[in-house]
């Protein structure tokens, strides 16, 4: 199985429509112009498709490495993210996946 990290933010972005930026894409230019949502789900079905399971784990607010004492990301919440947006991008997940049998968790 995978365990396969997102950041609140990601989920909020998505409904901007924020693309992600080209440098982390290059390798997959079918990528380009996608948010990182939509490239969260190009992963997830990759993987599942290949016959992996995923659990899916909120590890960050933030799009950034953690947890140090002092960059906020140490909780499901900080100033930029309440608890609230964490369960709503958790439960907009667990519905956008519902119907992949191989995602088994969140």
């Amino acid at each position: 199985h995978v365990r396969l990290n997102y950041a609140v933010a990601m989920w909020f972005e998505h409904m901007k429509g924020v693309p992600v930026e080209a440098k982390f894409i290059a390798a997959n230019p079918e990528l380009f112009n996608r948010t990182s949502l939509e490239v969260f789900d190009a992963v997830v079905r990759a993987l599942t498709d290949e016959g992996l399971l995923v659990v899916i784990n909120c590890h960050t607010s933030d799009y950034r490495w953690c947890c140090s004492l002092h960059d906020e990301q140490s909780l499901w919440y900080n100033r930029r993210w309440s608890e609230q947006h964490w369960l709503e991008s958790l439960q907009g997940l667990a519905d956008r996946y519902a119907s992949n049998h191989r995602v088994v968790g969140f």
